[in-house]
């Protein structure tokens, strides 16, 4: 059994004894913050974390359509500790990234990325609906996605079941 604290949303492995948070140097003061104790890192509660928060806009949109918010930096993390897999393994098996990018003139713009090499996983409906629903305010966003989803569809020509377009 390994002890963790959670220190600014994240949880990191310590030691109790020492109070040394495991990976970095010095000597923290944990008065107030969350501690646990699990066999690793992945059996903690990570909701309301930065990990995982249903607050946010930007993090990943699985296949069936379920969306797990993180903070535009923690993609990577909630890969590994909350999926177990590569920020490449949950794009090959079709999960979508939803973050902010900066363009050359400045602009701050939410985007989405459909990023699966495999030509026949393409966007589901599932992940269309989501996107038309939570974030009509940004229509590139939605649009980039169901454009995808269209050129992957008459490469490959499947039914889609959502009508004559």
């Amino acid at each position: 059994m390994s002890s963790f604290v959670k220190v600014n949303g994240i949880w990191r492995e310590f030691n109790p004894e020492t109070g040394e948070v495991v990976g970095e140097s010095g000597v923290f003061d944990f008065d107030g913050c969350e501690i646990a104790e699990a066999e690793s890192i992945h059996n903690l509660d990570w909701s309301d974390s930065l990990l995982l928060s249903k607050k946010l806009r930007t993090g990943w949109l699985n296949p069936e359509g379920k969306f797990f918010g993180c903070e535009p930096w923690c993609h990577r993390l909630q890969a590994e500790i909350i999926h177990g897999k590569s920020e490449r393994e949950l794009e090959e098996d079709g999960w979508i990234r939803i973050t902010y990018n900066i363009f050359p003139n400045g602009e701050k713009k939410l985007t989405a990325g459909f990023a699966s090499t495999d030509e026949t996983i393409y966007p589901s409906s599932a992940q269309l609906s989501y996107l038309f629903r939570n974030y009509m305010d940004n229509k590139h966003l939605y649009y980039s996605i169901w454009n995808e989803a269209t050129v992957r569809k008459e490469k490959i020509k499947m039914e889609w079941g959502l009508g004559d377009e």
